[in-house]
């Protein structure tokens, strides 16, 4: 499976998360608890993001409270007539964290994001952004699956469910978060970009 994960990609994973996607890697723990002081807060993740998929594409807003180290992110989604869809709101609460040289957002699902059963399931993604560019990576559930000597978690219907607590899955993402079998470098393609004021508000 393709781990690079792009507005568009993330908004059709949200619509039919209810259903369990098939390839996906969840956390039952998040990868920072609150005053960790591994967490971040990097103002230009704030924004308006677009895939370069055509007119369309789901946006990303991203909003942040730099005292509370915290991030909202909201997907909005646009109808072949290029109107905002009526679709609920997809918003997820997020935290970054820094680990060695490496950069990681938990994304966790609220509101009609919720839609994981009863898992209350963190999303772990590793950020690139760079200027007016922004990708974030998904960890291979493939690679995962294999590696079942680490004891991670348990690889199911082709997915991964991370279940090792937060100190354990920080010392993983410290020594294998370079590791581009694990997240694979994004291409030109997996990138968002940063969508001005002017453009957001047509």
């Amino acid at each position: 499976m393709k781990a690079h994960l792009t507005a568009g990609l993330l908004a059709l994973a949200v619509m039919s998360i209810a259903t369990f996607p098939a390839c996906w890697t969840y956390s039952l723990h998040p990868i920072a608890e609150d005053n960790d002081p591994h967490l971040i807060y990097d103002p230009a993740l704030e924004g308006t993001w677009k895939s370069s998929g055509g007119q369309n594409e789901p946006l990303i807003i991203i909003t942040g409270d730099s005292k509370l180290l915290t991030y909202s992110l909201l997907l909005v989604k646009f109808s072949e007539t290029g109107r905002q869809d009526d679709a609920p709101d997809v918003r997820f609460d997020g935290k970054m964290v820094q680990l060695g040289s490496n950069r990681f957002f938990d994304a966790l699902p609220q509101g009609d994001a919720q839609g994981l059963g009863s898992l209350p399931a963190h999303n772990i993604l590793k950020v690139t952004l760079t200027h007016d560019s922004l990708a974030l990576v998904l960890p291979s559930d493939d690679w995962l699956c294999k590696e079942t000597r680490m004891k991670l978690g348990e690889c199911i219907n082709q997915g991964f469910l991370l279940t090792a607590p937060t100190d354990i899955l920080q010392s993983f993402l410290q020594k294998h978060g370079s590791d581009n079998d694990l997240f694979p470098k994004p291409s030109d393609g997996d990138f968002m970009h940063r969508v001005q004021e002017s453009q957001s508000e047509k």
